[in-house]
Order: structure tokens, then sequence, then C-alpha cells
């Protein structure tokens, strides 16, 4: 799916995954055919769009059950969704975002942080500031992918050669005119509705421009799910040629969720960031982190950041709190 020159640089960056990439390779053959050589655009991804006045919630209903901390300035949420095959759970749920040295921090910072994370074994999610959106900018690509690929598996049909290269440009180099590109081709905004009503979004607000979505962690976390876990939307190819993409990301864009995480861990992430000249930097994060018994999914948006590298530094913060909350857990 590859020249030689790219298939050396993604072997460097995996690594340990060697194994494990060779399989999702062979399973994405399957469904998508093969692809010929293709040009890899490198640019800095920058998503300019203008940030949308309304931050309108719609209402959804859910069927969890839910222990609040409320504190005088953020709200952190802790949901248990029961599963069929779910062991009993711990009486005593923490909270990632109560522990004293996160608190602390983001109580220093000026911009708007709003947070999910799941874990996948104890069908736990964790929300701070539920219910604040945010614009997804290039993180919307997750979402332009995975409905390309449930259209592809409703018609029985593979990627076109072109379609291959351009989905390769959009995730692993979040390029915007390879997005523009697939968001046409996918049918745009009536399709991706659709899609991501099936997928029981609740808050998300879309719009005729991919990168003015707007959304909240809690949609972005089911969204991971389709393309991680078990479901009816895309099969086990599908899924494990998004996760190909989003666990090859260039180096340069591997900040956020991958923040802290060991050498050897399987990591998918894909990052949205844009200049807004009125509320200042938009910085996104989402994807899944797995080693051992640790599994989580997470995602982390900031608005309103006086400059890019204050929104990354905020999010790295937040992602490597999550792998530390997670990880010892998965040791106790």
């Amino acid at each position: 799916m590859a020249n030689s020159r790219h298939a050396k640089k993604r072997q460097r960056r995996t690594g340990t995954r060697t194994n494990a990439t060779l399989k999702r390779v062979i399973a994405t053959v399957v469904i998508l055919g093969s692809a010929a050589a293709f040009a890899v655009a490198t640019g800095h991804d920058s998503y300019s769009a203008q940030q949308p006045h309304s931050s309108t919630s719609v209402a959804g209903g859910t069927s969890t059950t839910t222990i609040s901390s409320t504190s005088t300035s953020t709200t952190s949420t802790v949901t248990t969704t029961t599963s069929p095959t779910s062991s009993t759970l711990p009486s005593r749920i923490e909270d990632p975002f109560h522990s004293a040295s996160l608190a602390k921090y983001l109580a220093t910072r000026s911009d708007n942080v709003t947070a999910a994370l799941y874990n996948v074994a104890t069908h736990q999610i964790y929300l701070y500031r539920p219910g604040i959106l945010q614009v997804t900018a290039s993180m919307e690509k997750i979402d332009i992918l995975a409905v390309l690929l449930w259209e592809h598996q409703n018609a029985h049909t593979p990627l076109t050669k072109q379609e291959l290269s351009l989905t390769t440009k959009m995730i692993e180099y979040s390029d915007n005119t390879a997005a523009e590109s697939l968001w046409v081709t996918i049918g745009q905004l009536p399709t991706v509705t659709e899609f991501n009503k099936d997928l029981k979004y609740t808050q998300s607000i879309t719009n005729w421009d991919w990168g003015k979505f707007d959304t909240d962690p809690r949609d972005q976390i089911q969204l991971l799910k389709t393309i991680v876990l078990p479901n009816s939307y895309l099969d086990p190819a599908s899924q494990e040629y998004e996760q190909d993409l989003m666990e090859n990301v260039v180096d340069y864009e591997r900040w956020g969720i991958p923040t802290g995480v060991p050498t050897g861990a399987t990591i998918g992430v894909k990052n949205g960031w844009y200049p807004e000249k009125a509320t200042g930097w938009q910085v996104n994060s989402a994807g899944y982190v797995r080693l051992g018994k640790t599994y989580y999914l997470a995602c982390v948006m900031t608005g309103s950041n006086p400059s890019e590298a204050y929104g990354i530094e905020v999010v790295d913060r937040v992602a490597q709190a999550f792998w530390n909350f997670e990880s010892s857990r998965a040791t106790k």
C-alpha cells in the first residue's frame, strides 16, 4: 500500500509493532485492494476557520448512572456504562480529573478545556466539564475516514487507488486538500450527519464545512469506539485500516494522547489545531492507548489558547495524567 521509501519510514516508527502492523496490512488488502505508490504532502496542518458563535447543545437521553463532583469552576463526571459482558465493577469510582496535581495545574490555565476518558475494561467514562462544545478542526478527519469505509462496506467495493492515497495523506499527514476531496466523495454533511446519529452522538452540531463541526469529547469517544471496538458499523478489516493510519501519524504530529506512554504501546492518534484571531488557538487530541491490561480511549479539546504551544502543553499534560491514572489502575 505504499512505496518502499514510505514503507521503511513506517517500519522505523512502529518499532516493536511490526508483527501487528503486518497483520493489519494483510487484512486491509483483503477488503480494500492494493494501492499504487503515492506522493506524500508533509506540510504543517493548520485548519483555519471562523469559530461558530453558537455553542448550543443538542440534548440527548442516556441510560447510564452518573456520579458528579462539582467545584466552583469545573465539573467532572464519572459515568459507568453497563455491558452484557462486563464484570462486577468496583464500588469506589475514582476520578482522574480530581487528582490534586492535575486539578491544580488546570486551575492555573487560561484556556477552555474539556475532556473525556473511557476505560475499555470497566466501561467507565470520565468527563471533564461535559457538554462544553468546541470546534473539531482536523480531528474531524477521523470521522470522514470512518464514513468512507462504512460506505464502501455497504456497497461491497474496495477503496480506489486514489482514495487509498488520499486517506493516508489525510490521517498520517493531516492534509487538508485530501480531506476536502474525501469530504465531497462521501456526500458531505447529510451522510456524516446520518452516520453520527447512528453512533448516538448527542451533543455535536454538524456544518457544511467539515472543520467547523461543534462537538464535545463524549461524542468523540463514541466515534473512537466504532474504530477500535466490535460494532455493527465498521467490520474488523475496515477498523484495522483506520487504526493502521492513526498508529502511523508522522512523528511531529504525535503529541497529545501519546504523551508519557511507554515505547511498545499501541497508540492511535489524530489531532486538530488552528488559530482563530478572535478567541485564540483551538488545540485537540483524540485517540486510544493499549499496553498489557491498560486500554483506554481519550479525547482532549481546548480552545481560547494564547498560542499553539500553550494549547499543546495543556493537552499533553492532561494526556499524561490519563496514562498515569489508567496504568496505575491496571496494576492494582
